[in-house]
């Protein structure tokens, strides 16, 4: 089953893809594996490969090094393509979406899955404790990709392809769609003079709240007091017609939810 080299123990791994998730799982392995080998990154346009990635070897799909196990750390739409690709079928395969299952139906009977929860970019130290998700169809390689996920984080948790996708909801309505809230205050901010940073103290007490209480009970603000005065007033204030929506959208959601309390 095993395909490296007989001069040592480690298991080769290649990471396929040119981007931030192929750039996490490369220095991860680079840095901190002491049992799995980085061969090289694969990408299918090499113009695309990100800086970060040009210490390693770098490979076309011409030339696909050999290796015991593939990341997949490419879009979700490419996952299944690219896997018939890679001739290897011995090999683990491994995705890292939140939101697919496991390949089926390819040459490839090895599948499996190492998600991390985490909003990827390019920087170059990460926590220690990054959550990595795992799943796997081949009890043979279940105690190689513990081994790999341990290596890369102290925090690994085995979980289905159902319960990670409702991770990944989660993850999205929690820092995806927080994220893009925070950039349009701080575009509101930009055009009325103000200073972001004054909302320093107020973000980190209601991420301090939501990690150590139920969210549900620490809400604030009019939408729970259903004070349409200030609402409307804030409205006016929004030029922006779909920001408007997210505002009315939401503040409607918090008024249905405390609805019952008022």
């Amino acid at each position: 089953m095993k395909i490296n080299s007989k001069d040592t123990n480690n298991f080769k791994v290649c990471v396929v893809g040119s981007g931030r998730a192929a750039h996490f799982f490369a220095h991860r392995i680079n840095h901190t594996s002491a049992a799995f080998e980085l061969v090289g990154i694969v990408s299918r346009n090499m113009n695309m490969v990100s800086e970060s990635l040009f210490p390693f070897s770098i490979y076309d799909y011409s030339c696909i090094p050999e290796a015991d196990i593939f990341i997949l750390a490419v879009p979700d739409d490419y996952i299944r393509t690219i896997a018939k690709q890679i001739p290897y079928a011995e090999a683990l395969f491994l995705h890292c979406s939140g939101a697919q299952e496991l390949i089926t139906n390819t040459e490839q009977k090895h599948q499996g899955v190492l998600y991390p929860l985490l909003s990827l970019n390019f920087q170059m130290e990460f926590a220690s404790n990054v959550p990595l998700f795992t799943e796997t169809n081949s009890e043979y390689h279940k105690p190689i990709l513990n081994q790999l996920a341990k290596q890369l984080s102290t925090n690994v948790q085995e979980l289905t392809s159902e319960k990670r996708l409702n991770v990944h909801l989660c993850a999205v309505i929690s820092q995806n769609f927080s994220n893009h809230l925070w950039h349009i205050a701080q575009d509101i901010c930009v055009r009325r003079n103000l200073d972001f940073k004054w909302f320093k103290p107020l973000l980190e007490q209601g991420l301090s709240q939501a990690l150590s209480q139920n969210a549900n009970e620490t809400q604030t603000g009019p939408a729970v007091r259903k004070d349409r005065n200030t609402i409307e007033k804030h409205l006016k204030l929004l030029s922006n017609s779909k920001w408007k929506d997210i505002y009315k959208h939401l503040n409607q959601s918090i008024i249905d939810t405390y609805e019952e309390k008022l």
